[in-house]
């Protein structure tokens, strides 16, 4: 068995990188040997596409079955040497036009043809494999961080459509070649025949083996109209699948960044924000502002009226902060009665008015909870980014050392 070296190469890329990778490399390959065997320059362009073309099979079947290729399991390797053997069907079409341009006759090309699928076979069985086997483990974890990880690969109608047709065009092509070599074979043997009876026998045996070849190919058909419902079945179910994680991993987001009583962002994911605001304010020198709010006498609301009743005070403050907020701020709840907000690109004198109007806003609603009218008052403290901050932290305190004046000097104001 002749061990045709871009073979070893170009099977596993085509697994590993993807398709034109492995395709590329083997048509620059064989359109090199065509060339070096003196094949005619527009035999060689054609006779090239052989090997691709056997590459394409392992990219569509790997694509549409989802196996490993790292050949761990019975599945893997089974798979593997089922789609090996069709890829190798389909790269032996370039047997044809190897003997037809160093003239082989009907003998030979039959021989050379069954020798040509037959060693690709055993060339991906014995060397190709091992090559996988030992390999893959440590080259998909090389590629795995270059991978999207939040990808969901799932096959289209047309990509199994190309898939099964090709399983179809190759398998059928096979078993017609086949028939086509015996007969043109036969018809060569009765030639060389005298006896009438002796070649008429030959004729209807070779007759009789077209039937169960027929037979094979309805098979073949139904098989694959079979395979086709299956896997296109198994894809909705899998879209569906997908579709629904989806709509989960939403809603988990939603959960783990939102607080869950005001609708807001949490603190966690507030502060996630603030620090990366304030990351960008330092690299870029631009304005950031925090501003940090507390509800006023809030513990009397709740031993006024009851825990419920807080909780709605809380909800519409809320909405109404976030309401007098441009879409790229960020408002969250920070704990207890206390919020955040960030503004990116605000100045202090800004951030001032924008404090001034949520304190206006406040202190002039009619909260109306169950009958009942409750008017609360906020302070709110601001601080702006510093060229020297070396940390979010400072500037977050410096927030909190202002809300704790405003506290000190009678609630309800702004300080900065």
């Amino acid at each position: 068995m002749t061990i045709y070296i871009p073979t070893l190469i170009c099977i596993p890329i085509v697994l590993w990188y993807g398709y034109l990778w492995g395709a590329i490399v083997a048509y620059l390959a064989s359109f090199t040997v065509a060339l070096v065997g003196g094949m005619p320059l527009y035999w060689a362009l054609i006779f090239a596409f052989s090997n691709p073309l056997g590459l394409l099979m392992y990219s569509l079947f790997y694509r549409v079955s989802q196996l490993r290729t790292d050949m761990r399991g019975s599945n893997a390797i089974v798979g593997f040497v089922l789609i090996s053997l069709l890829a190798s069907l389909a790269g032996s079409t370039g047997s044809f036009i190897w003997t037809h341009t160093n003239q082989i006759g009907i003998h030979q090309t039959f021989a050379v043809w069954q020798g040509w699928w037959l060693g690709e076979w055993l060339h991906s069985l014995l060397i190709v494999l091992p090559i996988l086997y030992f390999s893959s483990s440590y080259v998909q974890a090389w590629l795995h961080p270059l991978k999207d990880k939040d990808a969901v690969f799932t096959n289209t109608r047309k990509t199994v459509t190309v898939a099964i047709s090709s399983l179809l065009v190759v398998l059928v092509g096979y078993v017609l070649t086949a028939r086509m070599f015996s007969v043109k074979q036969a018809e060569e043997a009765i030639k060389l025949i005298d006896q009438p009876l002796i070649s008429e026998h030959i004729s209807n045996a070779v007759d009789g083996m077209s039937y169960p070849l027929f037979v094979l190919i309805v098979v073949m058909l139904a098989m694959a109209f079979l395979g086709y419902q299956v896997v296109l079945y198994f894809n909705r179910v899998l879209l569906a699948a997908n579709e629904k994680l989806s709509e989960q991993n939403i809603t988990l987001e939603s959960l783990a960044n939102v607080d869950s009583l005001t609708g807001i962002f949490n603190r966690r994911k507030a502060m996630e924000f603030f620090e990366l605001e304030f990351l960008r304010a330092k690299r870029t020198q631009k304005w950031l502002c925090v501003m940090m709010l507390d509800v006023d006498h809030f513990k009397s609301i709740n031993d006024t009226f009851g825990h419920l009743v807080g909780d709605e005070v809380l909800v519409d403050i809320a909405k109404q902060v976030k309401a007098n907020l441009r879409p790229y701020d960020l408002a969250g709840r920070y704990g207890g009665e206390e919020f955040i907000l960030v503004l990116p690109s605000t100045s202090l004198d800004e951030a001032v008015q924008v404090g001034e109007r949520i304190r206006q806003t406040i202190k002039d609603a009619i909260i109306e909870i169950n009958g009942l009218e409750i008017h609360v008052t906020m302070s709110i403290g601001i601080s702006s980014y510093h060229e020297d901050d070396s940390n979010s932290a400072q500037s977050l305190t410096r927030a909190d050392d202002a809300l704790f004046r405003a506290k000190r000097a009678g609630r309800n104001c702004v300080v900065f």
